[in-house]
């Protein structure tokens, strides 16, 4: 969902790199790595908490919980309600 939520931003001309680039620069860097956790996982995770209903988000922290990873986000709404959340 990351990925995807990337390339929208892109797309709509928000960042400069796509997901592609991004992705890769990141794990270069930092060797970040793109989870493969099933997506039946990921949703199943998403229903065990309500404070956002922002699809991307919701999806993006389920999969963090659905790993038991912490989350690499500026997004303060998620900084606030995912302890494992990091920035």
């Amino acid at each position: 969902m990351a990925v995807l939520e990337l390339e929208v931003l892109f797309e709509l001309k928000r960042i400069a790199n796509d997901s592609t680039e991004i992705v890769a620069d990141l794990h270069r860097q930092f060797g970040l790595t793109v989870a493969s956790t099933p997506f039946m996982a990921v949703v199943e995770a998403s229903r065990t908490f309500a404070w956002t209903r922002e699809p991307f988000d919701r999806l993006i922290v389920a999969n963090a919980i659905a790993d038991g990873a912490h989350l690499l986000t500026a997004d303060a709404t998620i900084l606030a309600n995912f302890k494992e959340a990091v920035w």
